[in-house]
């Protein structure tokens, strides 16, 4: 994030977009369970470089600070397509080609559409000017300092260790719900259409805050957003129950 706010957003996508690519060829080819791990570890921080935080920043360069609002709502937006698009793309290709040559398709794709974008789009020669600052104004925290000062408070704390609990319950519910689901008895195209609703429930949600809050205080957004992720969690729960036929209640809860 440091070197993106410096202005070099550019390298830094383009560049973890590239090496995610190689890495997906390479774990196309692996056969060692050790050098598996090391390749989703690589990709994993590869792909923090490439996720939201840094496009937020490379947009509130551009338009600056006080205007990255708009940015940000339809980068969001469009966001959550994302597994709506991929996710039937990955079964598809696996299904025609294995999943090592998927992996192939989708390094490739990384390489040349996610790496060629960012290099084109993202420009520092276009970045919002940074108005001067006056002689009594105090200079803004950034980098080191910005991070002690942050560590420092306890809401920062606790919200680091909010954010990394609702990451992880999400991560653990999305793996496993596609080696779930098929033993529950649902077929594969069902599987793929229970996750890839997932991006179109995250996008009915953001549109909901655009139209009905778009200047609402950041810690409202998100207070609002966690509580609309238990409705849609429940919806979820009882509509992968409904369309299984066979899930318990001991199964929903482990779902849940």
């Amino acid at each position: 994030m440091n070197l993106v706010d410096r202005g070099h957003g550019r390298i830094v996508m383009s560049g973890a977009a590239v090496g995610a690519g190689l890495m997906l060829f390479v774990w196309s080819q692996v056969s060692n369970v050790f050098v598996f791990y090391a390749i989703v570890a690589t990709i994993g921080c590869l792909q923090a470089a490439n996720f939201y935080e840094s496009a937020f920043a490379v947009i509130a360069r551009r338009v600056g600070s006080g205007n990255a609002r708009r940015g940000i709502t339809a980068l969001t937006l469009w966001g959550g397509f994302a597994s709506t698009v991929f996710i039937p793309l990955i079964q598809l290709l696996i299904s025609m080609f294995g999943w090592r040559d998927a992996l192939v398709v989708l390094g490739a794709i990384n390489i040349v559409i996610c790496g060629g974008l960012y290099f084109l789009a993202i420009d520092p020669a276009k970045d919002y000017p940074v108005p001067a600052r006056q002689r009594h104004e105090a200079p803004p925290l950034a980098g080191r300092k910005a991070v002690v000062w942050a560590m420092r408070r306890p809401v920062f704390c606790a919200l680091v260790v909010a954010l990394v609990g609702y990451e992880a319950a999400f991560a653990a519910l999305t793996f496993r719900l596609y080696p779930l689901l098929p033993e529950r008895g649902l077929v594969t195209a069902g599987v793929v259409t229970v996750l890839a609703v997932i991006g179109p429930a995250q996008v009915a949600g953001r549109i909901l805050m655009m139209f009905f809050a778009p200047n609402a205080p950041i810690r409202r957004h998100r207070g609002w957003h966690y509580a609309l992720d238990g409705i849609v969690g429940g919806v979820a729960a009882l509509a992968i129950w409904l369309a299984c036929g066979k899930l318990g209640q001991e199964q929903i809860a482990a779902i849940s």
